[in-house]
């Protein structure tokens, strides 16, 4: 019989969960009626699995071998063991004698239990059910689970510490009038050698169980979730005393699903008066519906200190589908809310932060209420891109504002909004305004220097910051950055002296703040990797030993050394020569000493040593020691490096992909996203990538949503569109250096051949043959074999000698005619980072030998979702 069915056999038995909410609250004296008691399926969407799951697996494991059959049929099964096996098989408590034929001795059953529990977090459900223990509404919860998710629920969404009773000699020392709450394991724990689960331990319960439960139910009525009534033990004695005087006058509530078996034992039960049975969605379901009649309508369960200390759990419930496909609205509103908090909470965090940053030495004047609200809105229209409505409300509020600070507050907000929307004219002549205002602040100066369009202007302005004060490190190090930018870009020359200029610079930054978290270190760091500076290995090993007195093993000090070892092709860095680091050794070290606490900001780095150096086996036998808990800052970085793993070293494009989608929902962080688009294009989803990047792009600068929808148009068919998106950027003074690429490359995508030639050839000739454009070169060089014009083999090989991208080198040989080399190389990459044999599969230049880099890879290609490419 299932659940459904019960109505015709016991039509006047159903209640409903407002009639169970009904009883729990007419208490006297907020004393409870109740207890409560679970079983296996209360922990399903905790993720345990469920009695019925377990039964599946052991019937279908024991019966195969047995009956030497090769199918395997569920009923089939059932009446084969039942006329072969009757020695030891009960249809009737099979998950007792399966259980003990699957596992001899009482340590493999407990083995079983402890690793079938482990990494189980509490379900939504079981907040609930502490809701109505904290509001005396329960008071003792019975359960025949070995799990620890009670114990658990009421460490993390409450101040509640209930007297956990596992064993039978414990239980007798129990008093029914004690106000603390009781959890009461009648099958005992996980934990301990006593557990009951074999046939003939779940017969009958240990004398002091039993008395114990007699004793609570003269007492109380009961509410059944979550158990199906096999095992005797229990079911014994619930038909023993509903027929007795004195016992269970508050009834029975029986619990159960739609589809749920009633077993043969719960039939007998709802014979008697005082039995009813009420039908839910789930466990999760019921406890929600019961909360919210109790606390009538209370959000009880969204609150800060749950969010705070229970990331990982509530991470969980929005990554649910059980959960976010429930029925139950109440469910859906508190995970959105949920949702939402998350949102907010970064939000929050990052507007604390930008009014701190805004107050700047103006810390006397206060903003009001009215103004504190305006101010609010603005980083709400301008965090979601909506820089017209900001710019609309803030010239409404600066003609009629004469507050000094409130005025500066609305100048920085504008110049948000400007700078967001890439009018750039509009932003400088903001800062023009708020250095008209405040001369001396060197911040304004900086502003103003990230909006200005050529080297020369920038320069001036760093180093006007620097005369309004010449102890910040901020002012060095724009200078720094400005400079080398233009030297690598070719924009001014690479000479000896202009070098010293920026190492200056960078020397000069670090001194005025010497913290290790002063990000000039990093960049003086790579500066001297990438450039040819006198005295350079000591001043690279110089820096590594500076920053390892302040936090040896910190983050920022592993990611030089990787950032060493990766330049140097090398795992090791010798110190001297007697002396030392080994990368692996080293990251092995600093996770000791951190873990748990910070731990997941080193998973970035593993992931990449570990990619690097074809080494996966390190991040393998790390990830279990980093997990999506809580975190200090934004946890956008991790969550890449954790999608990164699965797509380059579990090769598991899909699960990288379900990853991202779940986190993207309440981390919208920019380069998240960038990852994520990134990842449904490799696998052709492209109508999906253009649906999502339409609900995100709000979280995007102007420069990065111009980049991503150029990348979409391109996998669109639509390149022409894609060149014009990449060309409304054409005032950055390093536009060929930063965009010729993606533009040649939309050229050759879309078959012209002589527009690509056309275009590189201008490229080339305005800038010269520099490193930055050798992926132009290679595709000037590929039009021009499309067009049967002899390739420049010396520029070719000049390439192949000094690229340090691998596979633009592979494309060179390529193009001179060594198609081995080319492959033999381009499967040397793909082995280290799987992904790129999905960027190569788009490769205009690699059409020749796809096919056989895909057989030789064993790569089987997505499938495009796009339903028709419009002719660019």
């Amino acid at each position: 019989m299932k659940g459904y069915e019960l109505k015709d056999k016991f039509p006047r038995k159903k209640r409903t969960v407002a009639d169970l909410a009904r009883f729990l609250g007419n208490r006297a004296q907020e004393h409870p009626n109740y207890c409560f008691l679970l079983g296996a399926g209360a922990s399903v969407t905790s993720g345990v699995r469920s009695a019925g799951e377990l039964v599946e697996e052991w019937r279908k494991d024991i019966y195969l071998p047995l009956s030497e059959s090769t199918i395997y049929e569920s009923e089939i099964a059932k009446t084969w063991l039942t006329n072969n096996e009757s020695s030891w098989y009960i249809p009737e408590n099979e998950y007792a004698c399966l259980f003990e034929r699957k596992y001899d001795l009482q340590s493999q059953r407990r083995n079983f239990v402890e690793q079938e529990v482990d990494g189980a977090s509490p379900s939504i459900g079981y907040a609930y059910l502490t809701n109505l223990v904290k509001s005396n509404h329960l008071n003792t919860i019975f359960t025949t689970n070995f799990d620890d998710l009670l114990n658990e629920a009421f460490f993390r969404f409450t101040d509640i510490r209930p007297y956990v009773c596992a064993h039978d000699s414990s239980v007798k020392g129990i008093t029914i009038t004690s106000k603390r709450p009781k959890i009461i394991k009648l099958h005992g724990d996980y934990l301990y050698e006593d557990l009951k689960c074999t046939t003939e331990s779940t017969a009958v319960l240990t004398e002091n169980m039993s008395d114990k439960l007699r004793q609570f139910l003269r007492e109380y009525g009961l509410i059944v979730a979550g158990y199906s009534g096999c095992d005797k033990s229990v079911m014994n004695i619930l038909v023993d005393l509903v027929s007795k005087d004195g016992f269970l006058q508050n009834g029975i509530y029986w619990c159960l699903r739609h589809n749920d078996d009633i077993s043969d034992k719960l039939i007998e039960l709802l014979d008697n008066e005082s039995v009813f049975y009420v039908i839910t969605n789930g466990f999760d379901e019921l406890t929600a519906e019961l909360n919210e009649f109790c606390y009538q309508g209370e959000i009880s369960v969204v609150h800060t200190d749950l969010l705070a200390r229970s990331m990982k759990i509530t991470n969980n419930w929005l990554e649910s589908k059980t959960l976010n496909s429930s029925p139950s609205k109440i469910i859906k509103n508190h995970i959105e809310e949920i949702r939402k908090h998350k949102k907010n909470s970064y939000f929050a965090s990052a507007l604390t932060k930008l009014v701190g940053e805004n107050k700047e030495s103006d810390s006397q004047s206060k903003l009001s209420d009215e103004e504190t609200v305006t101010i609010i809105e603005l980083n709400s229209l301008i965090s979601r891109c909506k820089f017209d409505q900001a710019i609309s409300k803030i010239n409404e509020k600066l003609p009629i504002t004469n507050k000094h600070h409130f005025k500066k507050q609305l100048l920085l907000y504008s110049y948000r909004a400007y700078s967001g929307s890439g009018d750039k004219i509009k932003a400088v002549g903001i800062c023009d305004e708020l250095i008209k205002i405040d001369p001396d602040n060197p911040t304004h100066y900086i502003r103003k220097l990230k909006v200005t369009p050529t080297v020369e202007a920038k320069l001036i302005l760093a180093d006007q910051a620097i005369s309004k004060d010449e102890y910040s490190w901020v002012g060095y190090y724009e200078k720094a950055q400005t400079k080398e930018q233009a030297i690598d870009f070719g924009v001014i020359s690479k000479m000896g002296d202009k070098l010293k200029e920026i190492e200056d610079c960078y020397e000069i930054s670090v001194l005025r703040k010497p913290h290790i978290r002063n990000q000039s270190w990093k960049a003086y760091f790579k500066f001297l990797l990438e450039h040819d500076i006198p005295s350079k290995q000591e001043k690279l090993l110089s820096i590594i030993q500076k920053l390892q007195s302040q936090d040896k093993f910190s983050p920022e000090v592993c990611e030089l050394i990787y950032l060493y070892c990766e330049k140097h092709n090398s795992t090791t860095i010798n110190e001297s020569t007697d002396k030392e680091i080994e990368i692996f050794s080293y990251l092995n070290e600093a996770i000791q000493k951190f873990y748990p606490k910070k731990c997941n900001d080193f998973w970035g780095i593993i992931v990449d040593a570990s990619l690097e150096f074809n080494n996966h086996a390190f991040a393998k036998s790390k990830k279990n020691l980093f997990s999506d808990d809580d975190f200090e800052g934004n946890p956008s970085d991790y969550y890449i490096a954790m999608a990164n793993y699965y797509l380059e070293i579990s090769k598991d494009i899909d699960r990288s992909k379900e990853y991202l989608q779940k986190k993207i929902l309440y981390c919208e962080e920019p380069e998240l996203l960038s990852y994520y688009l990134n990842i449904l294009l490799y696998k052709n989803e492209i109508t999906l990538a253009r649906n999502e990047f339409e609900k995100y792009n709000h979280i995007l600068s102007f420069e990065h949503k111009k980049n991503i929808e150029a990348d979409l148009l391109i996998a669109e068919g639509k390149c022409n569109l894609a060149v014009q998106k990449i060309e409304s950027l054409a005032d950055d003074p390093y536009f060929d250096h930063k965009y010729s690429s993606k533009i040649s490359y939309a050229h050759l995508t879309s078959g012209n051949y002589q527009k690509t030639y056309e275009y590189c050839n201008a490229v080339i000739t305005r800038n010269g043959f520099t490193k930055d454009l050798y992926t132009v070169r290679i595709n000037y060089e590929f039009a021009k074999r499309k067009l049967n014009k002899k390739p420049n083999k010396s520029k070719l090989d000049e390439i192949i000698n000094t690229s340090l991208e691998k596979d633009v080198v592979a494309v060179g040989h390529l193009l001179i005619g060594n198609t081995k080399t080319c492959i033999e190389m381009l499967l040397e990459q793909i082995n280290k980072r799987h992904s790129r044999i999905y960027s190569y599969s788009n490769w205009p230049a690699l059409q020749e030998v796809k096919s056989e880099l895909f057989t030789k890879a064993a790569f089987k290609p997505p499938i495009v979702d796009l339903a028709s490419s419009e002719s660019s």
